[in-house]
């Protein structure tokens, strides 16, 4: 005789089934294109972001490889936001989503930026580099970089822009930094001795406006070479403008460079598949552990409807051999923990971000030293690093537009005669954000001053971190006057002698802007003064 089973299951369960098994759109995601209406005009795929329109004709052979970006970028894009995850589940609740893909390029770009960056040029030029540090705040430079590293660390690609505003006709004209948007850039690049020279580039872009005679236009493209500028509204051109520049005043920035193409490589490159497994696996998990907390309920040798149940009472009318108890919790979820636990570990080390950066309520930090925080952050430390050198001379570069820009306004500052022949060598020195041993780089330095391998100079400097060392100097030099002239007075009171009270006014808080050109000025009549004695010591003797 067979036992009759009937059971109870929650309605809105969908989860357990093959059906709803493993999702197989990961690679479909990872490879597929988007699809396109082939019946769409080319104005109009140029403005859906398909393919670029090939206005000036120049383009013909990098078309099929700027469509193949752009949809790589969309892509990437889709993992940036989670836009292929589902966000209600198959038994319609909400999904359960960590994007470790934004976490990853928001991180990356935090530690690009760092603390700040500026312009330092050689010794001696020290009128230039503020004059460079001044454009560069005058364009937010720190905003800027922010976002030329989150373009980088998505796309793969960031462009600058370096050129000269003339449309607010009340103000002087000034020098914008932009950055643009790469799915906007569609550069030419030529091959000359194995290095690959940008030699054009067409900025193309959706803009709702009208033309010269009135008609509407809905796309923007600007061609740039090294001797002209083009602007095309639609397929119409509106004349050449020549490039004051001499060069193409755009910069392509490459996130990761690669030996075989120009273009960079996205920091989601291979992270964000793993993201979308460890989703799916997550709300499988999520679906176990809701499914259990109501589960089904079986019913052995007896049916439903011959039983009496309700609020608050004991089942009953069960025969002797028959049973009722909830589908219990059998799933190894340890296992599927550890799997988790994996697919994390894979993406800190794919996106090159450690776990402590990415979850740090896991770390408690007390009495860590320097050294071993920078081990802790290895990995992310090596990235920025690596960082640092594209895009430091990317901005290098953008350094040489901004001096060639100041020429052609004429605003370049007056330089001091002992700055004419700067040649436009510049430095970007970036702030780390890592914190610094300072009480141990102090006790280190002066073990080295003491063994005699640093001077006191040296000293100053690497602890300092003050980039004018003269108003440094005059600043120790008037406390070290006080110092001794406060004995002197104090040695003149023990003696029955009234002291000087404005000895208490003479220190470094007290020395004015006036006070250090004064110094500067007397420096150069010493150097002069100096040279030209050398001079009359050379000079041949004459009878």
């Amino acid at each position: 005789m067979s036992i009759p089973i009937a059971t109870f299951r929650r309605t809105d369960f969908q989860g357990m089934t093959d059906t709803y098994g493993y999702p197989r759109y990961l690679s479909s995601v990872a490879s597929s294109p988007v699809q396109e209406d082939t019946g769409a005009s080319e104005i109009q795929r140029a403005l859906n972001g398909i393919a670029p329109l090939d206005v000036s004709g120049q383009l013909a052979a990098a078309t099929e490889d700027a469509a193949s970006r752009l949809n790589r970028y969309r892509l990437l894009k889709r993992f940036y936001t989670q836009e292929n995850e589902n966000r209600i589940r198959e038994d319609g609740d909400l999904s359960v989503i960590f994007n470790y893909c934004k976490k990853t390029i928001t991180t990356g770009t935090d530690w690009l930026v760092g603390a700040g960056w500026e312009v330092r040029c050689p010794k001696g030029y020290e009128t230039v580099a503020a004059y460079l540090n001044r454009v560069w705040a005058a364009n937010k430079h720190l905003v800027l970089l922010e976002l030329l590293g989150q373009s980088g660390g998505l796309y793969g690609d960031a462009f600058l822009m370096v050129s000269v505003s003339t449309q607010d006709k009340s103000n002087p004209p000034k020098i914008v930094i932009a950055p643009i948007q790469p799915n906007y850039c569609f550069p030419v690049w030529e091959s000359v001795a194995g290095q690959s020279k940008l030699t054009s580039v067409m900025i193309q872009y959706p803009q709702n406006g009208k033309k010269p005679d009135g008609s509407p236009y809905s796309l923007y493209t600007l061609y740039i070479t090294p001797e002209t500028y083009e602007v095309w509204l639609d397929r119409d051109s509106q004349g050449e403008q020549p490039n004051q520049f001499g060069e193409v005043n755009v910069i392509h920035i490459p996130n990761q460079v690669s030996i075989d193409t120009p273009f960079g490589s996205s920091d989601l490159q291979e992270l964000g598949s793993v993201n979308t497994i460890l989703n799916s696996i997550t709300n499988k998990t999520v679906q176990i552990i809701d499914y259990h907390a109501e589960p089904t309920t079986c019913i052995f040798g007896a049916k439903v409807s011959s039983l009496e149940k309700g609020a608050g009472r004991l089942w009953s009318n069960l025969p002797v051999d028959g049973k009722v108890e909830n589908l219990a919790l059998n799933t190894d979820l340890a296992a599927i923990y550890n799997l988790r636990e994996s697919l994390k570990k894979e993406i800190s080390e794919l996106g090159e971000i450690p776990r402590v950066a990415l979850d740090p309520s896991d770390y408690h930090f007390t009495n860590t030293s320097g050294i071993a925080m920078q081990l802790m952050f290895l990995p992310l430390i090596t990235k920025t690093t690596r960082k640092h050198r594209v895009y430091g001379a990317a901005l290098q570069q953008a350094n040489t537009l901004i001096l060639k820009a100041a020429k052609l306004l004429e605003v370049f500052p007056v330089l001091p005669e002992s700055e004419q022949d700067f040649d436009g060598t510049t430095e970007l020195v970036f702030k780390s954000l890592l914190p610094r041993d300072v009480q141990a780089e102090t006790d280190l330095a002066v073990k080295k001053v003491e063994m005699g391998v640093w001077s006191r100079a040296e000293a100053i400097r690497q602890l300092s971190g003050v980039s004018d060392m003269g108003r440094l100097t005059l600043e120790l030099a008037a406390d070290a006057s006080r110092e001794l002239l406060m004995a002197y007075e104090n040695q003149k009171s023990t003696q029955g002698v009234a002291p000087n009270i404005g000895a208490t006014f003479i220190g470094s808080e007290q020395l004015l802007n006036s006070h250090t050109e004064l110094a500067a000025d007397i420096n150069k009549q010493v150097e002069a003064a100096l040279s030209q004695k050398s001079a009359k010591k050379n000079l041949p003797e004459t009878e």
